[in-house]
């Protein structure tokens, strides 16, 4: 049988199996404190309030700009960029925070004096970032002893002196940006130690003598600027010959001589070498691998015509070859001169080549001397999207000389695809007579767009020689589609086959990783980015946050955040959802707000984002500000997905009437919309508003289902919750760890053992094994263990506790709270240690538990070791719950003075649980005089609760003093208070019968009441003796059968007088 009438006693016991986590919040050193207090003193910034947040002692917590290491509590990081004017300057007191990594007061064009020498002092630092400022002298002597340091970025400031020789000592160091300074003296000739860096900015200074042989062993240096400056000499050759470089810009400087022939045979994109004394000719040097972003040879002293071999280049997209003593020369033809305008002949201010778009109209029967004039149509046709222009000029194509050109061929392969016209690219792919590279290239981004990768993957196969673009059409498809164990297995096949890695082999790869939540995979990923020359590639950047932030691991996508040179909005938005989704929530509220200070517009996704945070926050305060800000933009008020993120906050914070209003607002709504209303109404306790929405759905999900269901559980209404579960079944919805779980908590309500073995027999059969992944099942196995404990079958849950593959800390307090609650004290201890011994650490429910067993065991001396061992060695701080706990251990055992001494003595106020317990065991251990002090406090807390009044009346009529049954009687008609009658169940053969006190309405009363008397004498003859309780006092017996009691209660004493 079940009760659903509980006593005080029976109340101690909390049936909640959630894992609290304590928060606790240590103020960082108070050393640091005063470091950074002197900090702020050398600053002002009177516009943002940038410093309004450093308040308090607590260092660590919510000061804009500071971060800690959450294991040492030191300050890590000071991070704060400009936007407005901040004047003064950096104090030297910066230097006392000694586990800094990262310095980062950049932007701010008003902060001058000198970078404090004992910077250099700093042996943790990986960042100094002092850029846009007024920072004048020298840069530090001694700078070689930041070993540690990956970026030096001290551009656009006033800096003077020579760059000291100690810097070669950064071994460590990946980007030097030194840019718009009044540096003087020569380039160390021993730059060259760098062996990491990729980046070596050094422009617009007052550098002179020449570029250092050095430079030419770091291997990984991608962009060397030396422009604006005054360098001598020539221009050394092996600049050309350094594998990694792409981007040289040696423009405003004094070097002499002739361009070195292998600088334009290289494979570098951006070449500048204009405005020096540059003479001879230019190298014939022009190779098919050579590809130009840009290259600028004007205003020098070149001469003779444009070398024939440029007309063998890939591409160039820029070209100024002005200014010049005499360049003569036709310009080359071809695809990758085609939007250049040509050369005039032998002029020395001759036009520089640059591009410019043409729109060509198809008018009649149009003769072209090549096929250029059709690809540019085309290209219309995939800006317009229009497939149908495409069909018109292939029909135009086919009538021409250029109907078999493999050039023209493969733009329309490129064009359909991007149209959307799959069919009629893969046709003329079929048909080409002849395919080079690009070819299958463009079908191969074909039909990974269209998800044909089966086919893709055959195509790939059957290429004669792949490159570069074709492995990363094939990485990129198979991460885009989910098929990210495929997609890692081409991006390793193509590293180890030799070809370059890009951003976007890097990119899809990291997305890949993400999907798969691969975290080893992504740090070696990683680890190769960073030997690249796309380390600091703000879209790198951003596929690190966004991978390491998938991955669970929020401590590297900060620093993958941190340590990106450039930000976008991509880049916010990954670490602000980066933080929504692995917490703390509050955090990515933090980095929005320096996101809006660092002047970054958000957008849509970046809104929905901290939406999402204020819903898992609760803070409706911040939801409220992010609502009106996208109430004032139109483009944000039909979107979808922040539409659906507002109605979801609203409903958590149980706003269910602004969730409402929002939702009907909503010009568009999908399952999802509906849903987040399902929550909201069952969070609101409006189960029916919930069912009815839930009715009205046109298309229903499991999350829909599951939604509802939780809603009835959480709301006590578990049979109907039980009901639905059966309705899921019969529409054939394919039932979820969710939705089992949520089952097993009805059941558990219910005690409803038959029914929660064929849930379980359900779970078997869907094939859950309790353990954890992408989607951990281990809470499915908690459940079953609190159903089959709370239906009091102990064995079986213990066999569901042995059978996990994997246990959490809920697991363990399952088993113990489990234990308590049947009465198995010793056993509950046994599992508690066990516990211990597996290294798993309790939590605050797990002592809950512990207490209680003790309580149930009468296990004084242990409940009271337990519960001073929470604060001295499990680092625990006791909680009400917990005092409720030994209030009813040593009140069971009759120490009510020293429960009523811990009762005063309790950090927070007692509730009524607490009195509650005490007066319960008053009235065990017939102390009247505590039991009425108790029962007038409960009173004070609660004065409509019937218990304690109900309890202190029995107290008097078991030592006879029916004058005060009748006054406490008389209290509770006067205040209204109402006893809830006890009401049992018991189910027999499939039927729950049902009964409630003084119920007569059941059929089979007379038969019950005769078993009920039988039993009764039979437990007289065995010597039981009735006690006066609950139902025999003040329920049984009326107010005139208490009246007469009380009357010859007077009688007797006026006989005794």
């Amino acid at each position: 049988m079940g009760g659903a009438s509980v006593n005080f006693s029976m109340a101690l016991v909390v049936m909640t199996l959630v894992g609290l986590t304590p928060l606790s919040v240590t103020s960082c050193p108070s050393s640091e404190w005063a470091a950074l207090m002197s900090f702020k003193e050398a600053l002002k910034e009177p516009y943002r309030g940038f410093f309004h947040s450093w308040r308090g002692t607590n260092c660590c917590y919510r000061w804009h700009g500071i971060t800690c290491d959450p294991t040492t509590r030191r300050v890590a990081d000071i991070t704060l960029r400009g936007g407005d004017m901040m004047t003064g300057h950096i104090s030297p007191s910066i230097c006392n925070l000694t586990q800094l990594s990262s310095i980062t007061i950049s932007d701010w064009k008003g902060i001058s004096g000198n970078i404090p020498p004992c910077i250099t002092k700093l042996p943790l630092l990986q960042i100094l970032d002092l850029s846009g400022n007024l920072i004048h002298g020298q840069i530090p002597s001694d700078i070689g002893r930041l070993t540690q340091l990956t970026m030096l970025n001290l551009a656009d400031n006033h800096i003077s002196g020579k760059i000291p020789n100690s810097l070669v000592h950064l071994s460590n160091l990946m980007q030097l940006d030194l840019r718009n300074n009044a540096i003087q003296g020569p380039i160390p000739m021993d730059l060259g130690r760098l062996k990491k860096l990729n980046r070596a900015l050094l422009s617009h200074n007052l550098i002179t003598g020449r570029i250092p042989r050095s430079i030419s062993e770091i291997y990984g240096l991608a962009d060397l600027d030396l422009s604006l400056n005054r360098l001598s000499g020539s221009i050394p050759a092996w600049l050309g010959r350094m594998a990694v470089l792409d981007s040289l810009n040696l423009k405003y400087n004094n070097l002499t001589g002739n361009i070195p022939w292998t600088v334009l045979g290289s494979r570098m994109s951006h070449v500048d070498l204009s405005r020096n004394a540059l003479s001879g000719r230019i190298p014939n040097s022009f190779g098919e691998d050579s590809y130009f972003i840009s290259l600028d040879l004007s205003y020098n002293n070149l001469r003779g015509s444009v070398p024939k071999s440029m007309a063998l280049v890939n591409y160039i997209g820029y070209l100024d070859l002005s200014h010049n003593n005499c360049l003569c020369g036709r310009m080359p033809r071809g695809v990758a001169f085609n939007h250049l305008q040509p050369l005039k002949p032998c002029s020395r201010a001759s036009g520089r080549m640059h591009a410019h778009g043409f729109v060509q109209k198809l008018v009649g029967e149009l003769c072209f001397l090549d096929s250029s004039p059709f690809a540019k149509l085309l290209d219309s046709c995939v800006r317009s999207k229009s497939g149908i222009d495409a069909r018109r000029i292939h029909a135009r194509i086919i009538k021409t000389q250029f109907s078999s050109e493999i050039f023209i061929q493969n733009r329309l392969v490129d064009a359909y695809g991007k149209c959307g016209y799959f069919e009629d690219a893969r046709k003329v792919f079929d048909r080409m007579p002849q395919r080079n590279t690009f070819s299958y290239n463009a079908v191969l981004s074909v039909l990974t767009k269209f998800g044909k990768l089966d086919e893709a993957f055959n195509v790939f196969k059957s290429m004669p020689e792949p490159d570069q673009c074709s492995w990363n059409a094939i990485v990129s498809g198979f991460a885009q589609h989910d098929r990210f164990e495929e997609a890692l297995r081409f991006f390793v096949d193509m590293h180890s086959e030799d070809f370059v890695l890009n951003e976007y082999s890097f990119g899809s790869a990291l997305s890949a990783c993400a999907g798969l939540t691969d975290l080893n995979m992504g740090i070696q990923i990683h680890a190769l980015i960073s030997k690249s020359r796309y380390l600091l590639d703000v879209y790198m950047g951003s596929a690190l946050v966004d991978m390491y932030s998938k991955c669970g691991v929020v401590a590297c996508a900060q620093r993958a955040f941190d340590g990106m040179a450039v930000r976008n909005i991509v880049s916010w938005n990954s670490l602000i959802t980066c933080y929504e989704q692995n917490g703390p929530a509050g955090k990515a509220l933090e980095v929005f707000v320096m996101m809006m200070d660092n002047g970054v517009e958000p957008d849509e996704i970046t809104l929905a984002s901290v939406v999402s945070a204020c819903a898992s926050w609760s803070a409706i305060r911040e939801g409220l500000q992010i609502h009106a800000r996208v109430v004032k933009r139109d483009k944000y008020r039909n979107d979808l997905v922040l539409g659906n993120a507002l109605v979801d906050m609203y409903a958590k914070c149980r706003r269910v009437n602004e969730a409402r209003l929002v939702f009907d607002r909503m010009p568009l709504r999908n399952v999802v919309s509906e849903t987040s209303m399902v929550c909201g109404y069952a969070r609101a306790a409006s189960v029916k508003a919930a069912r009815l929405m839930f009715s009205n759905m046109m298309e229903k999900n499991v999350v829909s289902w599951n939604a509802l269901i939780a809603g009835y559980t959480q709301n006590g209404e578990n049979e109907e919750a039980v009901r639905l579960f059966l309705l899921l079944k019969r529409e054939s919805i394919w039932p979820t760890h969710y939705t089992f779980g949520n089952l097993l908590n009805a059941c558990a309500n219910l005690a409803d053992l038959k029914l929660g073995r064929q849930a379980h027999t359900q779970i078997l059969k869907h094939g859950f094994w309790f353990q954890s992944g992408e989607e951990s099942d281990i809470f499915v196995g908690n459940s079953l263990i609190d159903m089959y404990m709370k239906c009091g079958m102990v064995e079986d849950g213990c066999l569901v506790f042995e059978h996990m593959v994997e246990r959490d800390v809920v697991s363990w307090n399952a088993m113990i709270v489990g234990y308590a609650q049947n009465g198995y004290g010793t056993n509950a201890l046994e599992i508690f240690r066990k516990m211990l011994v597996s290294g798993q650490k309790p939590d605050h429910v797990t002592m809950i538990g512990v207490l209680s067993a003790c309580s149930h065991a009468g296990l004084v001396e242990e409940g009271r070791r337990y519960f001073h061992s929470m604060r001295t060695e499990l680092g625990l701080a006791p909680m009400k719950d917990h005092f409720t706990c030994m209030v009813d251990l040593l009140g069971r055992a009759g120490c009510l003075d020293e429960a009523n001494d811990l009762i005063q003595t309790m950090p927070m106020q007692p509730d009524n649980v607490v009195w509650g317990s005490l007066l319960a065991a008053c009235k065990v251990h017939g102390n009247i005089e505590l039991g009425k002090y108790v029962a007038e406090k409960l009173m004070e807390i609660d004065p409509l609760n019937s218990g304690p009044y109900v309890l202190l009346s029995n107290m008097y009529a078991e030592l006879g003093r029916w004058k005060d049954v009748v006054r406490v009687r008389k209290q509770m008609r006067q205040r209204g208070v109402i006893k809830q009658p006890g009401c049992s169940w018991i189910e027999i053969q499939s039927r729950v019968h049902v009964f409630m006190v003084k119920d007569k309405r059941h059929p089979l009363k007379k038969d019950i009441h005769l078993v009920l008397k039988f039993l009764t004498e039979q437990m007289k003859w065995a010597g039981y003796v009735p006690e006066a309780d609950d139902d025999e006092i003040c329920e049984e017996e009326s107010d005139s059968e208490l009246v007469l009691h009380f009357e010859m209660e007077m009688e007797a004493d006026t006989a005794v007088a």
